[in-house]
C-alpha cells in the first residue's frame, strides 16, 4: 500500500491531485513523509530540526491526522501526547525553573536536550519573566482533545483506562477556571495557543489580572465532547453525563463572544471590555485561531462560523490563515519590545505569523462548510512548501516571508506542524468523527465530483474504512456499505456507523443527488 495513491476520481481534478499530492507528503512516497520525525528512542513524534522534543501547540495540528495512522506512527502519535500526562503536575514536583503546576496542569513541551525528557510547565520564552505567566490552559484541552481523539480511534481498553484518570486531573484543573458571573474560563497572561501576544488585562509593568478567551473555552467544550465518549466506552456513564453537561454550560457562555454574529472575539478582559473586535478603534483586530477552531469543532452557529472563515479568506493576503489580521495591541507588556528581538515585530511570531500547526484545523473547518477553492488553495500552499525541500513551523508577515533570522536552522529540516496541514485535507474530505461505538463519516466533496474512491483507509480499531462517492451534487440520499443499504443512520449528509456492525473492511458508498 506504500505507494498508493489516496483517491481516484472524476471531476474536479484540482481536488483529487491535492488529496494524493498530500497523502504522498505524509506517507512519504516521493520524498521522507512523516516517519522522519519518528524518535526511536523514546517512542515520539518530535519537533523537528533543532527543536529536541514535544510542544502542544505545534502538535495540536496533529489532531487532524489521526484516522491516516496506524502501527508505529499510531503508536508513536499516542505516546507523544502520553508524555504530557506522564509529566502532569501534582502541586509538588517543580520543574527545572522551578514552577510547580497545579494539580492536573499539564507542562507546555517536554524537552529532549538532556537525552531523557524535561518538562516545562511554563514556557517563558527567554523573557525570564515566566513568573508573571500562567499555566498552558488553553494547551492543556487541545492535548485533552487530542488524546481522546487518538484513544477513540484505537479502541484500546487498557489505554483508555490508564489514561482517564489523568484526562479526568487535567479536565479538573480547566474547569476549576470557571468564572461564577460568565461561565466562561479566566486564563492569565500566555495560558492560552498564542503565548505571551495574549495579554489578558494590563493593571502596571508586571501586574496583571486575568481575562476569559474564546479560544480557551471552545477548545475545552471540544475536549469535554470527546472526553465524555471516552468515558462511555469505559462504561463511565455518570462521568460522560457529567462531561457533557459542562460542555453544554460552556458553550452557552461562548455565545457571549460573538461579535454582531459574525465571528468570535479575542478575549474579555476583567474590566469587561472586549477585545479583538474587527474594526473597533481600540483592540480592532480579527483573532483567527478561535474562529477556525470553533468552527472547525462545531461549538458556534453554522453561520457564524461559516462567516468567520469567510473573513478569514477575505483578509488574508496568501491562501494560509494568518493568526492576526493585521496586529494585536493588547499583547504582554514584554512581546516584541527591544531585547525580545527573537520574535520580531509586526507580522513575526504570534502577531501577524502563519503559523502551520494550525493550517490543518483551518482547512479542516473550511472543508467542513464546503469552502473548497480556500481548502484547496491553503493545502496546494502547504504542498508547495513541503515540496522546496524545508518545511518549518510558520511563514512571517501574514504567510508572505519565510521565518528568517528570527529562528535560524538548517536547510532541509521538517518540523512536526506542517504535517498536521496535510492530515486536515485527508481527515476533512470525510469529517471523520470518532464516538465511543460509532463513527461519523460526512463527505466533504465539490459538487462537480462525480465518483470518488478512497484507495487508502482510515483507521478505526483494527478496521479499514474506505469512503466511495457516486454522483453530482451536494444531498447524500443513500449510504451502503459493502454494497448493503444502512438503516436509519443517514441524518443530513452524515452516517453514523456502529462498530459492532461494521465490517473489517469496510466500503462506504455515498450516492448524492
Amino acid at each position: 500500500m506504500s505507494n498508493l495513491p489516496f483517491c481516484t476520481a472524476v471531476g474536479s481534478g484540482r481536488f483529487a491531485a491535492l488529496l494524493n499530492q498530500t497523502s504522498d507528503a505524509l506517507y512519504g512516497v516521493k520524498a521522507p513523509g512523516l516517519e522522519r520525525l519518528a524518535d526511536d528512542k523514546f517512542h515520539l513524534l518530535v519537533e523537528g530540526g533543532k527543536w529536541k522534543g514535544c510542544w502542544s501547540q505545534n502538535y495540536y495540528g496533529m489532531i487532524c491526522t489521526t484516522p491516516l495512522l496506524s502501527g508505529k506512527l499510531l503508536d508513536y502519535h499516542l505516546h507523544t501526547l502520553e508524555i504530557f500526562f506522564e509529566y502532569q503536575g501534582d502541586g509538588k514536583t517543580a520543574d527545572e525553573n522551578g514552577f510547580t503546576a497545579p494539580p492536573g496542569a499539564l507542562p507546555e513541551y517536554v524537552s529532549l536536550y538532556k537525552g531523557f525528557p524535561c518538562p516545562r510547565y511554563k514556557n517563558d520564552e527567554g523573557s525570564g519573566l515566566a513568573g508573571e505567566f500562567d499555566f498552558w490552559v488553553e494547551g492543556n484541552a487541545a492535548s485533552v482533545a487530542s488524546v481522546c481523539d487518538v484513544l477513540l480511534a484505537m479502541r484500546n481498553r487498557e489505554k483508555s483506562a490508564l489514561l482517564l484518570p489523568k484526562i479526568e486531573k487535567c479536565l479538573e484543573f480547566i474547569l476549576s477556571r470557571k468564572d461564577p458571573a460568565t461561565g466562561l474560563l479566566k486564563v492569565g497572561v500566555a495560558g492560552t495557543l498564542i503565548e505571551r501576544a495574549y495579554g489578558a488585562t494590563f493593571r502596571s509593568k508586571g501586574v496583571t489580572e486575568y481575562g476569559l478567551p474564546a479560544g480557551a473555552a471552545a477548545n475545552t467544550i471540544y475536549a469535554l465532547r470527546l472526553a465524555a465518549e471516552v468515558e462511555e466506552f469505559a462504561g463511565n456513564m455518570s462521568r460522560k453525563e457529567f462531561y457533557l453537561k459542562e460542555a453544554e454550560a460552556l458553550q452557552k457562555a461562548l455565545a457571549q463572544l460573538i461579535e454582531k454574529d459574525s465571528c468570535l472575539i479575542n478575549y474579555l478582559d476583567a474590566d469587561g471590555i472586549r477585545h479583538g473586535v474587527p474594526g473597533a478603534s481600540r483592540h480592532g483586530y480579527f483573532e483567527t485561531n478561535c474562529n477556525h477552531d470553533a468552527a472547525a469543532w462545531g461549538v458556534i452557529p453554522e453561520r457564524v462560523a461559516v462567516r468567520a472563515l469567510k473573513e478569514i479568506l477575505d483578509f488574508s493576503p496568501t491562501p494560509l490563515a494568518p493568526c492576526v489580521w493585521k496586529i494585536h495591541d493588547d499583547t504582554h507588556w514584554s512581546y516584541q519590545q527591544p531585547g525580545d528581538e527573537a520574535y520580531g515585530g509586526a507580522g513575526a511570531h504570534w502577531n501577524g505569523a502563519a503559523w502551520f500547526s494550525s493550517q490543518g484545523r483551518y482547512i479542516y473547518a473550511l472543508l467542513k462548510y464546503g469552502l473548497f477553492d480556500g481548502a484547496c488553495a491553503a493545502g496546494e500552499a502547504m504542498q508547495a512548501i513541503y515540496d522546496s525541500g524545508t518545511m518549518r513551523d510558520l511563514l512571517i508577515d501574514w504567510g508572505e516571508s519565510c521565518m528568517g533570522k528570527e529562528n535560524p536552522d538548517a536547510e532541509g529540516v521538517y518540523y512536526i506542524d506542517g504535517f498536521g496541514a496535510f492530515g486536515g485535507v485527508l481527515r476533512g474530505v470525510a469529517g471523520v468523527e470518532y464516538k465511543s461505538h460509532s463513527v461519523k463519516l460526512s463527505p466533504h466533496l465539490p459538487a462537480e465530483m462525480s465518483s470518488y474512491k478512497q484507495l487508502r483507509p482510515y483507521y478505526w480499531g483494527g478496521k479499514e474504512l474506505f469512503m466511495q462517492v457516486e454522483g453530482t451534487g451536494t444531498q447524500v440520499c443513500e449510504v451502503l456499505v459493502n454494497g448493503k443499504a444502512v438503516p436509519g443512520s443517514l441524518t443530513g449528509n452524515s452516517v453514523l456507523l456502529e462498530w459492532d456492525s461494521l465490517p473489517e473492511k469496510a466500503e462506504i458508498l455515498f450516492k448524492r443527488v
